[in-house]
């Protein structure tokens, strides 16, 4: 079971944006990336800055920050060009050091023959010395190479081993393959169909996608169901159907699937062939993320950001949209750098809610709305405040030490006017009236 698992995993839904967009999630191309990709975040926030771009990386024997600059030299953007030669003997005097994660990343290069010569038999050691010394890629990555036979011969007891081994040391890939398993994911029936339901797909033959899936679905094959309520929520080859879509994808949430939880979860929050109910939302988006799905994770992550039935917490919301980042959701690893930088907008969780009320930007953390209503008054309220606040600065017909009366003139009806009774800007000293009044 688990040889068929690591290669036949898919997934068939994905959600970018505030739209529903049907694709295929191919297993990732780097094997057990998300503690490399965690650990190029910290880099390019922490010691990947410190370098000049274009210039050559300094000297050093410290172990981190060779394995930086080893990144540096593999992941894009960086100061660094990319170079995987470069990379590899940055990764090898990191990994000589004892350094793990500079391990698995110059294992995968041997064992890909990427920068280097492939040998697999080097990444199969690299990988087994990194996990012997705790490191939970590293397990991963022996029990992907025991259940495919890459450079070992299949071994599932030991696989099964290193797998919840990895599990436990924290390897998001590993309780996400576990999962996989538990659900019998990796015994899908139905699986030729899918594939070749999702080839159609992607000629845009939707009436023969449809059919093909509804076929996997009929057959037990829970993600071709979450599919078949996409073609239903985007109308594909089927006249749009928000109800049928929402049935769909709450037959395969039932049935345990976190793309069908997720999807059901987003249905919650906007009302779309369900009752509007962010309690639910948050119920069926946590299912998911448990399963450490791209969609649940990237969901519960919206739902911290924007204070749907938990207390708002940026700092929350960015952990779990780098949980959703690693896990390849391009939403969830915008939001995650956009939000680092304390200046930028806690965001709208909607284009009309960033038309209505554009420039109320602030970080009100504890505070959780139960459903849209509640989180239009309370938005609504804060634009007042601010709209008050800005006449109070400009000066409103009432007085109070305003910027026009600051500047000697005086504020009537929202506007200032000079002492000769002409509109004018008192921060700029412009004139506001016609071009024949001067200020």
């Amino acid at each position: 079971m688990l040889a068929q698992c690591w290669s036949t995993r898919r997934g068939l839904a994905t959600r970018v944006g505030f739209g529903l967009v049907l694709a295929a999630l191919l297993t990732a191309s780097l094997p057990a990336a998300a503690g490399v990709r965690e650990d190029q975040r910290a880099c390019q926030l922490g010691y990947l800055k410190t370098l000049k771009k274009g210039a050559p990386p300094p000297q050093t024997r410290n172990p981190a920050e060779q394995y930086c600059i080893a990144l540096g030299y593999w992941f894009q953007p960086s100061p660094l060009p990319r170079d995987p030669a470069r990379a590899a003997q940055w990764y090898a005097a990191a990994a000589d050091q004892g350094h793990t994660g500079a391990m698995v990343a110059l294992a995968y290069q041997f064992e890909k023959g990427h920068g280097v010569a492939a040998d697999v038999q080097k990444a199969w050691q690299l990988y087994e010395r990194a996990a012997k010394l705790g490191a939970a890629d590293g397990m991963f990555n022996l029990y992907r190479l025991y259940t495919t036979g890459k450079g070992v011969k299949i071994d599932n007891t030991k696989a099964r081993n290193w797998l919840e081994k990895a599990a436990a040391a924290g390897s998001m890939d590993a309780k996400k393959e576990l999962a996989l398993i538990a659900r019998g994911a990796c015994e899908a029936p139905g699986g030729d169909l899918a594939i070749s339901a999702f080839a159609a797909y992607g000629k845009k033959d939707y009436a023969t996608s449809l059919r093909l899936y509804r076929q996997a679905s009929d057959l037990g094959n829970t993600d071709a169901t979450v599919a078949l309520g996409q073609h239903y929520a985007q109308g594909l080859g089927v006249e749009r159907d928000l109800k049928e879509a929402a049935r769909f994808f709450r037959v395969a949430a039932e049935k345990g699937n976190p793309a069908g939880q997720a999807q059901l979860g987003f249905a919650y929050e906007e009302g779309e062939g369900v009752p509007e109910n962010w309690a639910e939302m948050r119920r069926w988006c946590e299912k998911s993320a448990a399963q450490v799905h791209p969609l649940g994770l990237n969901c519960v992550g919206r739902l911290y950001l924007f204070g749907m039935a938990v207390p708002m917490d940026r700092a929350k919301a960015i952990a779990w949209f780098d949980k959703a980042s690693d896990q390849d959701n391009p939403y969830a690893r915008w939001f995650a750098m956009y939000l680092r930088k304390p200046s930028n907008c806690t965001g709208y969780r909607s284009d009309w809610e960033r038309e209505k009320f554009f420039g109320v930007c602030i970080d009100p953390r504890e505070i959780t709305f139960r459903n849209s209503k509640e989180r239009t008054t309370w938005l609504a309220k804060r634009y007042g405040e601010l709209e008050a606040e800005a006449l109070r600065n400009w000066g409103s017909s009432s007085g109070g030490g305003g910027a026009c009366e600051g500047t000697g003139g005086s504020s009537s009806g929202g506007s200032c006017y000079n002492n000769g009774g002409y509109r004018y800007d008192p921060y700029r000293g412009s004139c506001r009236g016609s071009d024949t009044h001067p200020c």
